[in-house]
């Protein structure tokens, strides 16, 4: 974000050397407006993905070994699912946006990571029905002793 910052206004020269070796001065040059945009995705999946690595650090810590199935934990699984797929989402949006620009002569390499995230959220989500079951036979459990 920082050398997003510069970049945008301080040195043009910034754009060389955004992220981990990633060089967006070609799509600077081309249009800042689109420049802003980008960056502004790579900053959102980023951010989305430091955020569900929050929540499965959340999820882990909740987890008890005597009642391993709880609401809070199911819930949390389950909002994982969510960010995963909307993020595999954004990235797909991204990787389209980027395509776009590729065929308007600007292209740039950046690994949006889109199927990773849906295959993830789907089989988070199967994770997450599952530990909802276990939840209400524990439940269940619980009621009849």
């Amino acid at each position: 974000m920082v050398s997003a910052f510069v970049s945008l206004f301080v040195n043009q020269e910034a754009a060389g050397d955004l992220y981990q070796g990633l060089s967006l001065s070609p799509l600077y040059d081309f249009s800042r407006g689109h420049y802003s945009a980008a960056v502004l995705l790579i900053i959102a999946l980023l951010v989305l993905k430091a955020y569900l690595f929050y929540l499965a650090i959340k999820a882990l810590t909740g987890i008890s070994l005597d009642k391993p199935f709880s609401l809070n934990v199911a819930d949390l699984i389950s909002r994982i699912s969510y960010v995963s797929l909307g993020t595999g989402v954004l990235a797909m949006l991204a990787d389209a946006y980027s395509g776009w620009l590729a065929k308007g002569g600007v292209a740039f390499q950046y690994n949006w990571g889109s199927p990773e995230f849906l295959f993830m959220g789907g089989l988070i989500f199967i994770i997450a029905l599952i530990f909802k079951r276990g939840v209400e036979i524990q439940a269940e459990n619980e009621l009849t002793i």
